[in-house]
């Protein structure tokens, strides 16, 4: 008799444990649902979609749990409903507080899902006009380059060396041709994201309307260092030209005197035909 009552004593004992146990899993699991719940909350009414493409994937990859342990899905939230049902069933006098508390949570859960969503979306979003700006600021650091060797070529003082800057100058007039493509691309891409994200149309506006007043300064500058250019052959092209006839000149000039020595200096003085006849000489 003693045996059957101790037997049931430890039973009883080892049940209430168990009840225990489970009381503090469901607490523990609560506890851990809502803090999930209030950092979501906290990131939905900040509405944040980041300053760059990194920044927006960084908040989507927060946002769905993707570094971190602490993951609350429909699955967890199952568990603890079923949890609660079988803390009820045990009759316990603590029922009406876990019944309390399950009914907050789903309560909480069920309202964020649907601000959840609307976030995701508005990440999804930001991040397309995020990627579509990395491109254009892309461009927008092409053009600069571009404009950076045009402003610092000097004209130099030989033809040789102008037409060599000539020659570098065709290179970046054919490189800016594939720029110019890239602007065309991103002004398409800039219509259909503002027809697609209205919401964001004017910063996808200023974002090409920055690259493309870009874009209009370094023509003006190609078109002035051309011209310059142009203008520095011409120049280097007639100086050659002179220079050459000057040279020209005084190798006659020379061969003249020569045949002068030649003949004496009392000869008579040899017509025009002469002249021309010892040049030849």
């Amino acid at each position: 008799m003693r045996w059957k009552t101790l037997l049931t004593a430890l039973d009883n004992r080892g049940q209430g444990l168990e009840e225990a146990q489970d009381m503090l899993d469901f607490e523990s699991q609560v506890d851990k649902a809502e803090a999930w719940i209030r950092d979501k909350e906290l990131m939905i009414q900040a509405g944040d979609t980041g300053v760059d493409y990194e920044h927006c994937q960084a908040l989507q990859r927060k946002l769905d749990d993707v570094d971190s342990d602490m993951r609350v899905d429909d699955g967890g939230i199952k568990n603890i409903n079923a949890l609660a049902d079988k803390l009820i069933k045990q009759g316990r006098s603590d029922t009406r507080g876990v019944q309390q508390r399950r009914l907050e949570l789903n309560q909480k859960w069920k309202a964020l899902q649907g601000a959840l969503d609307n976030y995701r979306t508005k990440l999804a979003a930001a991040l397309e006009v995020h990627a579509f700006a990395r491109d254009v600021d892309d461009t927008y650091d092409r053009i600069n380059e571009k404009a950076i060797v045009l402003a610092t070529q000097d004209e130099s003082q030989t033809l040789r060396a102008v037409e060599s800057l000539q020659r570098k100058q065709d290179a970046v007039e054919l490189e800016m041709t594939a720029i110019e493509a890239r602007l065309k691309d991103h002004e398409n891409d800039g219509k259909r994201l503002m027809q697609k994200h209205s919401e964001m149309a004017q910063p996808i506006h200023t974002k090409v309307a920055q690259v493309q007043d870009n874009w209009r300064k370094l023509r003006s500058l190609c078109s002035s260092r051309k011209n310059n250019l142009d203008s520095a052959y011409r120049l280097h092209k007639f100086l050659s030209e002179v220079k050459a006839l000057e040279s020209w000149v005084n190798d006659v000039v020379d061969r003249m005197h020569s045949c002068r020595q030649k003949h004496g200096s009392r000869a008579k003085k040899p017509s025009l035909t002469t002249r021309i006849s010892e040049t030849r000489c």
